[in-house]
């Protein structure tokens, strides 16, 4: 079910909780969740708060993957979540990059004239000068 290529059975769970969550979940709401803190705890170790950051760890890793929206996480009660997540909800969509137009290719070239003088340096353009003078 997973996009992640991985036997770790927590990229499965994260998944099946995300895609069917209402709202962004933070990787403390995702602890709350008994079926992942058990599996979190059996893949990082018995520490819950090691744990949780490393869940919070693998949620960012996701989202680097495209596969998670991230929000910025609400302020609530002793949690320091900085980011709340939810599956990308178009259906497996991989965001596309939109290709960067050229700079010069939105606007027309400007002619610039640089000339030393005296003590600075005088920058002209077609509709402003700009002129740098030593102190």
């Amino acid at each position: 079910m997973s996009q992640i290529r991985s036997s770790k059975g927590i990229y499965d769970l994260l998944e099946k909780h995300l895609r069917s969550a209402a709202y962004p979940m933070t990787c403390v709401n995702l602890m709350d969740i008994e079926e992942i803190r058990r599996e979190a705890l059996k893949e990082y170790g018995k520490d819950v708060r090691i744990t949780t950051n490393k869940l919070s760890d693998l949620l960012g890793f996701m989202w680097r993957r495209g596969l998670l929206t991230r929000y910025p996480a609400p302020k609530d009660g002793d949690s320091l979540a900085k980011y709340a997540y939810i599956w990308d909800k178009q259906e497996d969509a991989r965001p596309t990059p939109s290709p960067i137009p050229s700079p010069a290719s939105s606007r027309r070239k400007t002619s610039v004239q640089i000339e030393e003088i005296p003590g600075g340096v005088v920058i002209e353009f077609d509709k402003f000068t700009i002129t740098v003078k030593a102190k």
